[in-house]
């Protein structure tokens, strides 16, 4: 079965995010976001909460997403505020009933989210610049629609193995796409980015839909932690701390023990059918 013919479902979730300053930094820049897709649910989380856990049994669906500011340190501040609440209104106006709807709600929160950062950008001044990077997960029965701009990443851990989901909308990465030779590439920054919140008018979100298995475990994170973490470490933390809110800190500490120069955020759930 192909989600644009499944219905919602019920799912069991537990999740737990972490966002941290960082060593080096006096402003968190990073965001969260734990919303259910209903109003009649409870569970739902401010921006710049540093931690956040819970478990939901739900048939409606929960969007979560993990925010990485860009313009400075009150821009990119604001810019998460302004593209939560911009998320938040999409959710709040409905999203239909099955699978279909429930991906298509996650676009367009993203797009709206694009939309909010780019006329406050383009309007006032004291913002001009400022953008985020985004990725967002929509867990609806035992589906998950994830929605992507930037370099934030979704990974997967599914069987003890931890798989990258989402790809970095890096200069780097269009530049190997079109066959550029590594001799010409090698010394191009991984953090130039070819798309983030804010940065157009119009964001075409790269979004990829996974049937979920039970236990597993779904990562959202900023460049915090994974640029000073490797995809191996990642994996051995999860193993040994499988729950979300023990991963968490897991992750968080480690990447600060790595030297991590930037802001720090991690957010985990887990799927029970």
């Amino acid at each position: 079965m192909v989600y644009r013919d499944a219905p919602v479902g019920s799912s069991r979730l537990t999740f737990a995010a972490r966002t941290d300053t960082g060593p080096l930094r006096t402003v968190n820049e990073d965001a969260f976001l734990v919303l259910a897709l209903r109003d009649t649910s409870p569970f739902t989380s401010p921006p710049n909460e540093a931690r956040h856990a819970g478990r939901i049994e739900t048939s409606d669906g929960i969007l979560l997403a993990v925010l990485d500011g860009l313009g400075g340190s009150r821009g990119g501040t604001e810019a998460c505020r302004i593209a939560i609440e911009a998320i938040r209104r999409r959710v709040r106006a409905g999203i239909g009933t099955g699978q279909a709807a429930v991906r298509r709600t996650a676009i367009e929160a993203v797009e709206e989210a694009n939309r909010a950062v780019w006329r406050a950008s383009t309007t006032l001044i004291s913002l001009t610049g400022i953008g985020a990077t985004i990725t967002a997960a929509a867990i609806a029965g035992r589906w998950v629609h994830l929605v992507h701009a930037g370099d934030t990443r979704a990974y997967l851990l599914r069987d003890g193995h931890l798989q990258q989901i989402t790809r970095d909308d890096s200069l780097l990465n269009e530049a190997r796409d079109h066959g550029v030779p590594f001799e010409e590439i090698q010394h191009i920054p991984s953090t130039v980015l070819t798309r983030a919140l804010g940065m157009n008018a119009d964001l075409t979100a790269a979004d990829t839909s996974i049937e979920l298995d039970q236990g597993d475990l779904l990562l959202l994170c900023s460049d915090g932690v994974y640029r000073f973490l490797s995809d191996a470490a990642m994996e051995a933390l999860l193993r040994r701390h499988p729950e979300p809110s023990d991963g968490c800190e897991a992750l968080v500490e480690s990447a600060i023990r790595g030297h991590s120069s930037d802001n720090l955020t991690a957010l985990l759930v887990r799927f029970t059918p």
